[in-house]
């Protein structure tokens, strides 16, 4: 699962993602573009997780997995890896706990939407 940021759309609503090993692009709505640990800690200092994950987004360090869990996804739904899903291309809510995110995604968890909610910061 190798992808690379190509470029944003529509006013930063979803990124445009190139998966190396399919050679295909790849629509990603911004609630997918979850921040790797270490591109979140390095960014840190931005406290607003919607710039944290476009940064982390422009350098390719997001998270794979939730990004390949989207590629299959619009797979298996349209058969096409460039559709866009406007529903999904929400802004992060300002208190959310990517740590949270990304652990509840590795425990297979399979909707991402949910565990958004879940993972609000109390």
């Amino acid at each position: 699962m190798v992808y690379e940021f190509r470029r944003w759309g529509e006013n930063r609503r979803y990124a445009i993602f190139y998966d190396k090993e399919l050679k295909k692009e790849v629509i990603v709505p911004r609630s997918r573009l979850i921040p790797t640990l270490v591109c979140e800690a390095k960014y840190s200092y931005l406290k607003d997780p919607n710039l944290i994950a476009e940064r982390c987004a422009e350098e390719s360090s997001v998270d794979g997995i939730v990004i390949f869990r989207h590629e299959m996804h619009l797979l298996s739904q349209y058969g096409n890896t460039t559709v866009r899903e406007p529903d999904k291309e929400y802004s992060f809510p300002k208190d959310i706990d990517f740590s949270c995110v990304r652990e509840e995604v590795r425990r297979g968890r399979r909707d991402l939407d949910e565990i958004i909610i879940k993972c609000y910061k109390k």
